[in-house]
């Protein structure tokens, strides 16, 4: 990584409130490294059977909406003939997440905000593929603000708190039956609370 890169990288952890301070972010920057399979994610997106889509935003709107689709399989996911600019934005969620996922067989999918802007027809389908996929042996890591979605979804849950991020196992969320969504708010809250009990000054 590049010092520019790192200096990037570490403002933004101290933004997002991820490290205290930019001390803090950098020591974080420079403890290790990712790697998918040995790779690193850039050369892993390539050499494995990776899935990461982030976003309508990340989408090329210049590029016809029929084109960017073939990508995952060949095959176009929506023959729609119009530039991305041009869909709705439902449409272009739809898009990248068809287009990512057709993509046969997958060892990860990484997904930041995925049912952002679908409808109810589309997040159904959204859940039935990651579980499908989950089935067939795909580590997913899923970003996520609407826990109902998530909600007996995942293994893992990773809460993200200010200068905290706290991992629980689903057994550790719900000791009897499936993680609810009620049951992810109230560990939210639990530990957002904490957070803010622990930050408050002694008097």
């Amino acid at each position: 990584m590049t010092k520019s890169k790192r200096s990037r990288l570490d403002v933004f952890l101290v933004e997002q409130g991820l490290c205290a301070s930019r001390e803090q972010a950098q020591r974080a920057v420079m403890a290790g490294e990712v790697r998918i399979g040995g790779f690193r994610p850039r050369d892993a997106v390539v050499r494995t059977a990776v899935a990461y889509f982030a976003g309508a935003a990340t989408l090329p709107p210049s590029v016809k909406a029929s084109s960017w689709g073939t990508l995952g399989n060949g095959e176009a996911v929506l023959p729609d003939p119009r530039r991305i600019r041009a869909l709705s934005q439902g449409n272009k969620q739809l898009l990248g997440l068809r287009t990512v996922l057709s993509r046969h067989p997958l060892q990860l999918i990484v997904l930041d905000e995925p049912w952002e802007g679908l409808d109810g027809e589309s997040s159904r389908w959204l859940n039935a593929t990651l579980e499908l996929k989950r089935d067939r042996g795909a580590a997913v890591v899923v970003s996520s603000h609407r826990l109902h979605d998530l909600a007996g979804f995942c293994d893992e849950y990773l809460f993200l708190m200010p200068h905290e991020a706290r991992l629980l196992k689903s057994y550790e969320i719900a000791r009897v039956g499936p993680v609810t969504a009620a049951l992810l708010a109230d560990t939210f809250d639990r530990l957002r609370d904490r957070t803010r009990s622990a930050d408050e000054p002694v008097l």
